[in-house]
Order: structure tokens, then sequence, then C-alpha cells
């Protein structure tokens, strides 16, 4: 295993050995390959890695990152790179080599070149979310270690969203957490257009360590499957598990076919060990909030809001994410029965 040793079992609970070549695989990819450094994986067995397609020459200093000439290029290198590798599989499967690769088993090799991935190195990637989330993570680990999880599952928001509080998925999922709307209504409020709590990352690591807490009873305290379970959904892996006869999560991702989970879901509990692992040493002081909190007792405008508690109204949007920009713009009024952050305004004092 590449990286830092595991935290003591108080803060990260060991994970099976049948997901440590996984666990392994995303040591690298967070840990030591970054932006513009691409991997063609078996999407089953990611560390299977049959080609490395290198970009970053494409993409010199002071080139952005959403440069469309660089990215056509480096797109170009890619499906060449995936055109050749799928060819040498097609034709070589039953090769020593290749079937080395897959353990001696044949029924993967066979279908090899069905199941190539793309993975993208995340080092820097994770270096942008450790900024980010450094204001608010301490807190959000306060929250995790009041619900008796595990602190350091806090990060799983790396995973979701690399901490990105407007973050919005093509699926509706929301938030650092990324609570899907149904989900997320068990433990906030979630309004279109209104107020959508999902989008307060201290609010929302709330909710998701009141729902893994919840889970942790539903699956005995194994925490690999309770965060399998908070990405893919329980229900879902309950399914999988029953179909699999197993609880041992590395021994499901493996026995599966890709459909089952999915890659994210297969890989999910692996990527936030590893980050675990290589942020074992990272401490993330919780910065509090100072302030106090309103209740709206009745609907009311949002200047009107601002104007009751003394706040500049731009001061008290910021404080207050949850709430939706038509409600800020003065389109439609604070809801009532919504809690308001009202933070403390800052003073200088000049001495003379």
């Amino acid at each position: 295993v590449v990286g830092p040793q595991p935290p003591d079992s108080a803060q990260l609970r060991v994970a099976p050995k049948s997901l440590e070549r996984r666990i392994a695989f995303w040591l690298r990819e967070w840990g030591a390959r970054g932006d513009n450094q691409h991997l063609l994986v078996d999407e089953r067995r990611p560390w299977v890695v049959h080609a490395e397609v290198d970009c970053r020459d494409l993409f010199p200093a002071g080139t952005a990152p959403d440069d469309a000439d660089a990215k056509s290029a480096c797109g170009g290198r890619l499906s060449d790179a995936r055109n050749k590798v799928k060819q040498h599989l097609k034709r070589d499967w039953g090769s020593r080599a290749v079937l080395r690769l897959y353990d001696g088993e044949r029924s993967l090799a066979r279908t090899a070149s069905d199941h190539l991935y793309d993975v993208t190195g995340r080092k820097d990637a994770l270096a942008r979310a450790e900024s980010r989330a450094a204001p608010g993570l301490g807190m959000a680990e306060g929250h995790f270690a009041n619900a008796d999880v595990p602190r350091l599952y806090a990060r799983a928001a790396i995973v979701e969203s690399l901490w990105r509080p407007e973050a919005l998925s093509r699926s509706g999922a929301g938030g650092v957490y990324q609570f899907m709307p149904k989900t997320g209504r068990q433990f906030l409020t979630v309004e279109d257009g209104v107020v959508d709590e999902r989008l307060d990352p201290l609010r929302a690591a709330w909710a998701a360590a009141t729902y893994m807490k919840k889970m942790a009873k539903e699956f005995d305290g194994n925490w690999p499957l309770v965060l399998t379970a908070y990405n893919t959904g329980p229900s879902r892996l309950k399914h999988i598990m029953k179909a699999r006869r197993t609880k041992d999560l590395g021994k499901i991702a493996d026995a599966g076919d890709i459909g089952e989970f999915g890659f994210d879901g297969e890989n999910y509990y692996a990527q936030i060990a590893a980050i675990g692992r290589l942020t074992a040493g990272d401490k993330f002081e919780p910065k509090p909030l100072l302030g106090h909190a309103v209740r709206v007792d009745s609907a009311l405008a949002f200047a009107q809001l601002a104007a009751c508690v003394d706040a500049p109204p731009e001061l008290l949007a910021s404080a207050n994410p949850a709430l939706a920009q038509d409600v800020v713009d003065g389109k439609v009024p604070v809801p009532a029965g919504y809690v308001a952050h009202v933070p403390t305004i800052p003073v200088t004092t000049a001495l003379r």
C-alpha cells in the first residue's frame, strides 16, 4: 500500500483486506498523480492499468484548465490510446501477460476491451479541496464526532464534491455532501427556489453525520458498508449483499458487474479510505461561526429580515447559502420557520 499509514482505529476503521488493491490504486491517484495525468484502467478492477496518457505538456504555466485547444489535443491522445488498447486486448486477451493482470480469470480478460475507463489524477484536486474546506471542515468533523461517527468520514465531502458548497450534479444531488432531494428532505429543508439547506455546508454536515449514524445501526457498525450505502443507497446495497451472500465490501465489488454499483459506488469507500490515510496528519481547526440564530416566525422579504436583525444584506446572504437567489433578490419571501444565521459584524478600531 502506497502512502501514509492509517490513523488509529478510533478515527478510521480498518478496511477489509479485499479492498487493499483498490485503496492502493486511489492512494496513488489522490496522492501522486495530478491534473492532466490520465490512466486507462479496467472499470471492474481499477488497479489493472492498460495505458497512461500524460497531457501536462499541453497545459504549460498560464494555460487555463478549460483551454479548448489543449483539451481537444488531450482528448485526441486519449482516443488514440484507447483504440490501441482495445485492439491489443481483443487480439491478445488470452496471452500470459494479460491473464496475469486479471489473476488468471479468463472471463475478465476476454471482456476487458469493453470495460476501459479513464481516471484522471486527483492530487491537485485534493490540494484545492483542502484549501476550500479549511474554514468549515473542522466544524463538520465536530458534527460527525458528536454523532459517534468517525470524524475522518466527514472528509467524504472531498470525494463527493471536492468541498464545493454550490455543487449540483446532473442527477440532482447538491451541496458538499451531495444529498439527493428525497434523501435530503429527511433531515433538511429542500424547497426549490426558496430554501435548499443542502447548499449550507455545516447543516449538510450535520445531516450527513445523522444519516450515517442511522445507517450504522442498519449495517451493524460495518463502516465500509455504511459509507457505500450513503453513496449508492441502503436498499440497493442490501439487495446486492443478499444476492452475493457476503458482507465483505471488497468481495461484493469484485464479484459483480460494474452495473450493480457503477464505478463510483464500487470505489467510493476505497477513495475515502485513501484520503483518510493521505490526510491523516492534517488538522482542520474548527472555525466557530460568530453571531446568533433567528427563527423567522412569518414570511417576510429578505430586505426586511436584514433590517430587523440590523445586518448588511450582502453579509446576511453570505451567511445563509441555503437561501435561493430569488429570496435574496426579494422575488420570493423568506419562508416562515427558516432559521437564519445572523453573523457578527466585524468592527475595525483605529488607534491614534
